[in-house]
């Protein structure tokens, strides 16, 4: 109970409501209530051990629970007293939430035998419902006013087209069940770049395609654009990817839609099509619109994931001055401590990466002078990315591979035997698949360095056919590419060889 009491916390004290009466209780309990509130909402009190230790100092366990559980209590009806308009996520966001509500209302009103005024409510809520294609609740709502029409206050006219609604919504939800399942696998092999259950997809996803109609939801097309596009990436074929990209935005439009959290996605998903075909001036545009023209708030996961992608143009046309100033606009909101460990890790990634680049002088730091440039040490970078570190998908290479340069640029012989084994055991456990065959490509390769005397032309010669593989195989952007290859391979082996160059230089 006392993560979900952590979050009810959070929720209703973003608006102050913490001192509403509704909160209070018994004279003898309100102080404690207020201190276990206060100390769960500012950290003071991080677990029930926390709790009960400034409470109940007698370790009176039952007396603690009971606490936590009318404090739960209280805060849950506390939810009907936020100001939806205010505190909602985006217009759509808002609706819903107020929908829910106002049918929460409707059941109360009934339940207390106001039934004409909650019919009134129902019926006035059902056509923003049927608006807003609310499925769920157009459905609960035109089953509430065709009993009510057929039972309480008979109208055949009125049951009848209640009766239609109900019918009408759920072909639109068994339409929705049916592409959902796609849609979610779709977007997991995406996450995994796995394939194997791919060959029955593309039958459903035509059958689905023929059978939709002027009537289906705008879920399911949303879901059933979404398809194609996660099927054409998974695919290779960056070309249909586009078209489908295209052919939804064209939808949104005709919706007026365009500026939805699903345009923002379908545009996102454009620019990696642009990226994969090479296009990445266009590319660059497409991400860069998104920024300019959508609602989206500096910092946010939305936010994030368009960085995320726009940094990876940056980094590939080799603007890596844009590219700083991005990760240390990122690193240097005041809310970036507290985001989420696996949004907040890769910017780290990147920070290190973008910090070799200042050190190699890639980067000229008075073009940078506006921006805050943190001070970079690796000990203190690999104590705060434990969740890539400990990864074994292929994401903690990118953090391997970063550590053995920085070594290398510091001519730490011995430690940087030590990664190299680390590195040779890790390729041969985790990177064994075709998703990660330039990881283990750019590894091995790696792994020549020594046996050819760290010198860079023998280095150059001993790599030749890994480099013609690695060059040959084009980078594919997956959902975590932009955490594993933070600077394309090919451009991160110029950097190598200019290191063994250089240091080859000094000794000569």
């Amino acid at each position: 109970m006392f993560n979900d009491l952590k979050e009810l916390i959070e929720i209703v004290t973003v608006q102050k409501v913490s001192q509403i009466e509704i909160l209070t209780e018994k004279i003898e309990l309100t102080t404690k209530s207020s201190l276990l509130l206060e100390g769960i909402r500012t950290g003071s009190i991080k677990t029930d051990d926390d709790g009960l230790e400034l409470l109940y100092p007698d370790k009176n366990h039952v007396a603690y629970t009971k606490l936590k559980s009318m404090l739960y209590d209280r805060l849950l009806n506390t939810l009907f007293f936020l100001d939806l308009k205010k505190y909602s996520k985006g217009d759509v966001g808002n609706s819903r939430d107020l929908a829910y509500k106002n049918f929460c209302q409707i059941v109360l009103i009934t339940s207390q035998g106001k039934r004409p005024m909650a019919v009134r409510m129902a019926e006035r809520l059902l056509q923003k419902c049927l608006k807003n294609e609310f499925l769920d609740l157009s459905l609960l709502l035109s089953q509430f006013l065709e009993e009510h029409y057929s039972v309480w206050d008979p109208d055949e006219k009125k049951s009848h087209k209640n009766s239609f609604l109900y019918e009408q919504n759920i072909s639109k939800i068994k339409e929705l069940r049916a592409i959902t399942p796609i849609w979610a696998q779709l977007a997991r092999m995406l996450m995994i770049r796995r394939t194997k259950e791919f060959d029955d997809v593309i039958e459903k996803l035509e059958k689905l395609e023929n059978s939709k109609t002027h009537e289906s939801s705008y879920l399911f097309n949303y879901r059933l654009y979404s398809s194609w596009i996660f099927y054409h990436w998974l695919a290779a074929d960056f070309n249909s990817q586009l078209e489908s990209c295209q052919e939804a935005i064209n939808y949104l439009e005709i919706k007026k839609r365009k500026f939805s959290l699903q345009g923002l996605s379908f545009l996102t998903y454009k620019g990696i099509a642009e990226m994969h075909l090479n296009r990445v001036n266009e590319a660059e545009d497409t991400l860069s619109s998104i920024l300019n023209e959508f609602p989206i708030t500096k910092g946010k996961i939305h936010w994030l994931n368009v960085y995320n992608y726009l940094f990876l143009v940056k980094v590939r046309r080799r603007k890596y001055i844009d590219a700083t100033a991005m990760v240390f606009e990122v690193i240097n909101i005041k809310s970036f401590q507290k985001i989420d460990k696996k949004w907040k890790e890769p910017w780290l990634l990147k920070e290190a990466y973008i910090n070799l680049l200042i050190r190699i002088e890639k980067v000229d730091i008075e073009l940078v002078k506006d921006v805050k440039i943190k001070s970079f040490r690796l000990n203190k970078f690999m104590n705060e990315v434990p969740l890539f570190y400990k990864d074994k998908r292929g994401l903690n290479v990118s953090i391997l591979i970063v550590q053995f340069i920085y070594l290398l640029l510091d001519n730490k012989t011995n430690e940087m035997h030590d990664r190299l084994d680390g590195l040779k055991q890790y390729s041969y456990r985790y990177l064994r698949n075709d998703s990660t065959f330039r990881s283990n490509c750019f590894i091995k390769m790696l792994l020549k360095i020594p046996s050819a005397g760290f010198h860079h032309l023998r280095v150059e010669n001993h790599t030749k056919e890994l480099k013609k593989k690695l060059f040959s195989t084009p980078m594919m952007i997956s959902a975590q590419s932009y955490e594993v290859e933070v600077i394309p391979y090919e451009d991160l082996w110029e950097i190598v060889m200019e290191i063994l160059e250089k240091r080859n230089s000094k000794k000569g």
